[in-house]
């Protein structure tokens, strides 16, 4: 296997190996999607009536409830919840309904979000092979990237944010060629085809990404106006079948292709800001939260993406790289607006700034210049920016939005007493419900290692396990500079 294969492999088996060892408990956005999914899965429609008590996230119409979320990620998941089924069937476990519920909701979770955004890894680094970077470099910085930001604990979640940046850094990497492939001409058909197929994924997976979409679109054809027509009619098509199924959708649910779940919420609150998702004008003062501030700020909890501006930064001042880095701050400052315009600011339950999430990829490409540029403080960063991000996922991702600082007052103070996966809202209810300590067969979320009754901290040494046995495969050599193209 040649070394860039066995890296890829490499860094798949990292990333899905890591999110496939977590499982989450349950809020209204992922009970939402999970019930479609069984629905699909157990029943063959898309109606969610037997299921849909355990969240508000719903649309009603005509006496029926459906989930009001973009339908992608619960079509993904449904071999999920199948795969729970067979496995209750075959060994008879877990006896528990909660306990099964908790493992269908990781299962469906990790073919959802965990698989697209394990190949969205393995995706980057092929992006920052074609720049140049060398294949430590590349591999460590994409790790980093996928297990240093909020892309780890939205991983091990049945939303809709990680995966979408993996179908967006999917549809980079094809619509944003290296110049070296287009002086050679290796940026045809096929690859304009699947850069269609991805737009249409994100899209159907998160319905604001449209804008992220076309704003990478139109950056991929000034960047390259050689055949761009060409290409763009290639997008068009690879993206049709896709838009087409989502259409699909949309009229077997609510009677027309253009309708989504969002127009007949069944909250008031929900149904009044129909027009903009609940989305309003950007606040300024929010932004800043979004970004430094304790509750929410990405570069508190995920400092490694402050070293991505330096990357940013050079790629710009490349002139081969100059609309691509250009493209990827738009569609940063496009989510961050985004997130700044969400009522509320802080998005609920929440893990940082969700809504941020599908930008993550697209900036953190600026990370492997970074390294190879200050290797050791980019390392030392990367490393502490793991660690929160470990300690959140583990104890709880979706903090309740009363926690004013969810990584100090919460995360690290449970991780360190050894106190992991206290969520306590299973997939059959809505609302958290206290625990019984008497009740010893109650699992909302758990790890792997608990699953396997490792107590306390020691539940963490399966994930160990894993990062020893294949990180050592990303320290052939020392990170170094990008050749030029």
């Amino acid at each position: 296997m040649s070394g860039r294969r066995a890296e890829s492999l490499s860094v798949f088996l990292l990333l899905l190996l890591t999110y496939a060892g977590f499982f989450q408990a349950a809020t209204w956005g992922s009970a939402s999607r999970f019930d479609l999914a069984r629905a699909l899965a157990e029943q063959g429609t898309v109606r969610i009536d037997d299921y849909h008590a355990n969240t508000g996230d719903k649309a009603n119409l005509d006496g029926h409830y459906y989930s009001d979320k973009a339908p992608l990620p619960s079509f993904l998941a449904a071999p999920g919840v199948a795969l729970g089924h067979a496995i209750r069937g075959v060994t008879g476990q877990p006896k528990t309904t909660t306990v099964w519920l908790a493992m269908t909701g990781g299962l469906a979770a990790l073919f959802a979000s965990g698989l697209v955004t394990a190949v969205g890894g393995v995706v980057t680094l092929r992006i920052l092979g074609d720049r140049g970077y060398d294949l430590p470099t590349a591999w460590l910085a994409t790790v980093l990237l996928f297990l240093g930001t909020i892309l780890f604990p939205y991983a091990t979640l049945l939303q809709g944010h990680a995966p979408t940046a993996g179908w967006l850094v999917l549809f980079f990497w094809a619509a944003y060629p290296a110049a070296t492939d287009l002086r050679e001409g290796r940026s045809g058909w096929l690859r304009s085809l699947g850069a269609g197929a991805a737009a249409s994924a994100a899209i159907a997976t998160e319905y604001p990404s449209a804008p992220a979409v076309l704003t990478l679109a139109v950056g991929s054809l000034l960047r390259d106006r050689q055949g761009a027509m060409r290409r763009a009619l290639g997008m068009l098509a690879g993206a049709a079948p896709g838009l087409l199924l989502l259409g699909t959708y949309h009229q077997v649910a609510f009677g027309s292709p253009f309708a989504t779940g969002y127009r007949f919420e069944t909250i008031p609150l929900f149904r009044e800001n129909v027009e903009t998702y609940g989305f309003t004008a950007p606040d300024p003062a929010a932004a800043l939260r979004l970004l430094f501030g304790p509750r929410r700020g990405l570069f508190f909890m995920c400092p490694i993406l402050l070293m991505a501006f330096y990357g940013l930064g050079r790629t710009f001042r490349e002139p081969a790289r100059r609309v691509e880095s250009v493209a990827a701050a738009i569609v940063f400052l496009y989510y961050l607006g985004l997130s700044a315009a969400h009522h509320p600011w802080h998005g609920g339950w929440s893990i940082g700034p969700r809504h941020l999430v599908p930008a993550i990829p697209l900036l953190g490409l600026g990370l492997a210049a970074a390294l190879a540029r200050w290797p050791r403080i980019t390392c030392a960063i990367g490393a502490l920016s793991v660690l929160f991000m470990l300690a959140g996922t583990s104890v709880q991702p979706e903090a309740p939005e009363t926690i004013g600082n969810p990584l100090f007052e919460h995360w690290l103070p449970h991780f360190v007493r050894g106190e992991l996966s206290v969520a306590e809202q299973g997939f059959a209810e809505l609302r958290p419900g206290r625990i019984d300590a008497s009740v010893t067969d109650r699992w909302d979320a758990f790890l792997i290692g608990e699953a396997i009754r490792l107590p306390g901290p020691l539940a963490l040494l399966p994930l160990a396990a894993v990062w020893a046995l294949l990180f050592p495969r990303g320290r052939g050599a020392a990170p170094g500079r990008p050749r030029r193209d």
